[in-house]
């Protein structure tokens, strides 16, 4: 009979802080019917002098369990449960050493009562515990009674069940190639699947209970475990035989080492693996990766697999940390049969913007998936941000066109501004709208004599700057490459004459053009006219019609035509074109 000091409607009581350790779970010939988290224990057999009827054991994730105690009260007569006001309930494990639960109150209403332990120390997975539920008249007073029950109240012994075995299955194998003090080493990996992600709190563990080795923690469902490593300082080999894997959730290292051997072993995580060199000989292994960048915020990155031997079925791009290694996955795409390559462009960047990453290729097989790395980091950057070049053209002493060249990465609409200075004082502002060039003609004081430069801003980040070199304007002269013919025959067929223009150049208001007169004759050349005409770009600016005389036989006269114009040309952005027509000779001794 309990002390009579209580006098509260619920008591709980906590005898010693709880301590994990783990055996094989037992239900004392009764079944457990397991629901993810919650496993429930249903009484088959029914002890005369104990009305527990069912324990739900909710799983906390680190090896223990809180729990809930269903009571059927019709197990108690008519006359007992009227009698009854209050209940008591206690869970011990077996030696009594550790108290689970001690509480007691009103007794509620109902044929099917449920109960929860509540407390810091909880039950651990496969711990024998002792439970008892009693009726009493007061808090202090057990019912009296000469019935099937009364005060003849027994304890039940249960086993608390084992922790969950989360293996759900094996997802396929990945194998990493690298080199280490100038050898290639490999290490294999085999993929497990948990058949849930773990909870807030605790990680995933794989206990291979046939190497008796535990590996950890992870964070999601998917994991890999080292199998094979040839690497001295690794080495490693569970391949070529049967491997038996469980997955459970643990706080932290200790934790787990606690909890592995008390979860419970289905079977279901058996595995025959097969040899390093079988798995290799599964892996897709050829790729290269391409990148470009159009602007400088934008960055294209290709990678082709095309191979006749294994082809990969697509690619994965990881993150990589200098430093730290890889990372989280970046980019995934799937090959096409026809072309087994895939492209991605990055958006947003700044000029020289960097991305690091490692390439793994994957295939399938027999519902399998074989993913392999060769530990190779590329590192790739956007366009870098560049001066815009200036050139300028003398047009007459106080006019020049001057223009200005885009670079193509930064050409784009919105991804720069250029400032055009003459010496030292701005005299444009110019924005990127996707042409390649601007021109235009600036007129002032002393312009054919100044100097010229562009100062670029970046429109993404205005403190990223370039600028030109200063430039002076040049003549407004284009002349074909080259030198003409000493040999007559190469200029024109003998006994004719011919006008060959060779050079032209426009400033303030006239166009000149030299040229060469070839009189292929043992005769002086008494009377040559001819018209040339001058076009930039393929529109005429000049024209004129000319007259020589006594040109020496079998020689070549260089001479210059000045034509007035009021069209302004630019011969050395623009270039030029000629035409000789109406070409006349007369010749005499």
């Amino acid at each position: 009979m309990r002390k009579t000091k209580r006098r509260i409607a619920l008591v709980f009581v906590t005898v010693i802080a709880m301590v994990f350790t783990l055996i094989p779970a037992t239900a004392n010939a009764d079944s457990f019917v397991n629901n993810g988290d919650i496993i429930t224990w249903t009484r088959d057999a029914w002890s005369k002098y104990c009305p527990i009827k069912e324990i739900e054991y909710t799983y906390r994730g680190d090896g223990t369990f809180d729990m809930k105690v269903y009571v059927d009260m019709s197990r108690y007569s008519t006359t007992e449960r009227n009698a009854a006001q209050y209940y008591s309930l206690s869970a011990y494990n077996l030696d009594k050493t550790r108290c689970i639960a001690l509480q007691g109150g009103p007794l509620p209403d109902g044929d099917l009562l449920s109960f929860e332990l509540i407390g810091n120390v909880k039950v651990k997975a496969g711990e024998r515990l002792e439970i008892k539920f009693e009726l009493e008249e007061d808090l202090d007073v057990p019912v009296e009674i000469n019935g099937p029950l009364g005060n003849k109240a027994e304890s039940l012994e249960v086993t608390a069940p084992s922790a969950p075995n989360l293996f759900d299955k094996m997802t396929g194998y990945s194998m990493v190639k690298y080199e280490s003090g100038g050898k290639e080493y490999r290490d294999i990996y085999v993929g497990l699947r948990a058949k849930a992600d773990p909870k807030a709190g605790t990680y995933l563990w794989a206990y291979n209970r046939t190497e008796d080795l535990i590996s950890g923690p992870f964070t999601s469902r998917d994991m890999r475990v080292r199998i094979y490593s040839d690497h001295p300082g690794r080495k490693r080999d569970w391949t070529g035989k049967t491997q038996e894997w469980s997955i459970f959730t643990a706080k932290n290292s200790d934790n787990a080492k606690e909890i592995c051997e008390k979860v419970e072993s289905t079977g279901a995580g058996k595995v025959k693996l097969p040899s390093d060199g079988t798995i290799e000989a599964y892996m897709a292994k050829n790729y290269r990766v391409t990148y470009s960048s159009p602007r400088y915020d934008q960055l294209g990155i290709t990678v082709d697999a095309n191979s006749a031997y294994n082809p990969a079925e697509g690619a994965d791009l990881y993150h990589y940390v200098t430093g730290r290694g890889e990372g989280t996955l970046w980019k995934s795409f799937s090959f096409k049969d026809s072309d087994r390559s895939g492209s991605f462009t990055l958006d947003g960047l700044l000029p020289g913007e960097e991305r690091s990453f490692t390439v793994h290729l994957f295939r399938t097989s027999g519902g399998l998936r074989y993913d392999y790395t060769d530990n190779t980091y590329r590192k790739v950057a956007s366009g870098a941000f560049k001066a815009a070049s200036i050139s300028a053209v003398k047009l007459s002493p106080k006019k020049v066109k001057i223009r200005v060249a885009v670079p193509g990465t930064q050409a784009a609409a919105g991804l720069s501004k250029m400032y055009v200075y003459k010496g030292s004082k701005k005299i444009k502002t110019l924005y990127s709208s996707g042409k390649p060039d601007f021109s235009f003609v600036y007129k002032g004081k002393s312009a054919s004599k100044s100097r010229y430069k562009v100062v670029s801003v970046c429109s993404k980040k205005t403190d990223i700057t370039k600028s030109s070199s200063s430039k002076k304007p040049v003549s407004n002269t284009y002349q074909r490459p080259g030198w003409i013919s000493g040999n007559l025959n190469n200029i024109t067929p003998y006994a004719t004459a011919r006008f060959v223009p060779w050079k032209v150049s426009y400033y303030d208001g006239k166009v000149k053009v030299t040229g060469y007169i070839a009189n292929n004759r043992i005769f002086k050349l008494k009377k040559f006219s001819f018209r040339v005409n001058v076009y930039n770009p393929g529109k005429k600016v000049a024209s004129k019609k000319v007259t020589y005389k006594n040109i020496k036989h079998s020689s070549i006269k260089k001479v210059t035509i000045t034509i007035k114009t009021k069209k302004t040309p630019d011969f050395v952005n623009l270039g030029t074109g000629f035409s000789v027509t109406g070409q006349k000779a007369s010749w005499g001794i």
